[in-house]
């Protein structure tokens, strides 16, 4: 992605936005929200802030464009601290350009959680928008038989 200012980035993050999430809420699934949260947990945001994210995401459904966009520019502080302001400023930042790429909310969730931001620039990922659009499909039966088949295998699920 070619390196875009901050107003050019955001502007860029509406208009791509507007296009993949037209309707008022978003319609993102809980683990996607999860990651989301997660990620910006692991970037440094405070148990408060995280809760006020997750509440903004799980509960109001602001959509993940506008949320991010909002973040961005400063509207929601995920930070009392000036240096946490900016190093979260800087991961806002690379979750857009992620969301940028992706084109696909699903496909953005889904990039969040397969991919590791400590080793891997953002880039695009039609495997993640094709993965989120298999699991998204899938009927409530299978959707439990994955649930209890990961349980088995040890993994934690929230």
């Amino acid at each position: 992605m070619k390196e875009l200012n901050d107003l050019q980035l955001y502007d860029q993050l509406k208009e791509v936005g507007s296009t993949v999430e037209p309707s008022e809420r978003h319609t993102l699934e809980s683990p996607f929200i999860e990651s989301i949260v997660g990620t910006l947990e692991y970037f440094g945001v405070d148990d408060i802030h995280l809760k006020t994210c997750n509440s903004i995401l799980r509960h109001d459904k602001l959509k993940i464009y506008d949320f991010l966009g909002v973040v961005f520019r400063g509207g929601i502080n995920l930070s009392d601290s000036e240096v946490s302001n900016k190093n979260l400023h800087e991961a806002v930042r690379t979750l857009i350009e992620i969301y940028i790429l992706q084109k696909n909310v699903g496909g953005f969730g889904w990039w969040l959680r397969g991919h590791d931001l400590d080793v891997e620039k953002p880039h695009r990922c039609d495997d993640c928008i094709k993965s989120y659009n298999e699991w998204h499909n899938q009927t409530p039966e299978q959707r439990r038989k994955e649930h209890d088949d990961l349980k088995k295998a040890g993994w934690t699920i929230l």
